[in-house]
């Protein structure tokens, strides 16, 4: 037996793209860092999700009419969704998101003692299964990354950035470069966006050396869904 959900809600960790030529979409979870993957009948519906606003109310009746399928089978979809964390049954408070990031930072933490990871997975700029199979099916640029500075106040015997300092004897030369302005980034961002951008990765130096940083992390949700 099915259980009926009544009222959901997108909540506000989530994003992801929905490609409707394709029909393939991709929604994330963004505390608990997961991605998943969707096709046909079940992208149609992501791409709806999607469509509502975060903490907005999910509407199945509409989504129903929308795409054509069943509102019982959406009903089912959506049990699953709840599941993974993608819809909620209320509209989490403050408190409550630091509830569930902490219970998500506690289990990765004991998770990390029993497992060891590979070089691959400890790298900054990995793609899951879920994001391949996007990409390969929705194709044109779907992942970028964005040195955003050469700047940081670190001395990292391994870093590779020109200009940087590995000891206090070495001559920094880190801001001998001029960078790209916030509406760079704005116009670059839209233009990949255009192209089927889903994932960008900010990096350095250390990204928050660059005063812009905040302004980009504020802008990127704006634009992926």
């Amino acid at each position: 037996m099915i259980e009926t959900v009544n009222v959901l809600f997108r909540p506000e960790w989530t994003c992801g793209r929905w490609n409707k030529e394709k029909q393939v979409a991709i929604m994330y979870n963004l505390i608990e860092g997961m991605s998943y993957f969707f096709e046909s009948h079940s992208a149609a519906v992501i791409g709806e999700v999607l469509a509502t606003e975060r903490n907005g109310q999910v509407d199945i009746v509409k989504i129903a009419e929308n795409t054509g399928i069943a509102e019982e089978s959406i009903n089912e979809f959506f049990n699953e969704l709840l599941k993974l964390g993608l819809l909620v049954n209320e509209i989490p408070d403050s408190r409550q998101i630091i509830e569930y990031r902490r219970r998500v930072g506690s289990a990765k933490k004991e998770n990390s003692v029993k497992t060891e990871r590979t070089t691959k997975e400890k790298l900054p700029y990995t793609m899951s299964d879920a994001e391949m199979a996007y990409g390969e099916r929705a194709g044109g640029v779907t992942s970028v990354m964005f040195e955003l500075t050469y700047n940081c106040s670190q001395q990292c015997i391994h870093c590779y950035n020109s200009g940087a300092t590995r000891n206090s004897a070495e001559q920094c030369s880190r801001n001998d470069r001029r960078e790209m302005t916030f509406d760079d980034y704005r116009r670059i961002i839209d233009e990949l966006y255009s192209l089927g951008l889903m994932k960008v990765c900010l990096s350095g130096g250390d990204p928050f050396s660059n005063p812009i940083v905040w302004q980009i992390i504020d802008y990127l949700p704006d634009q992926f869904g």
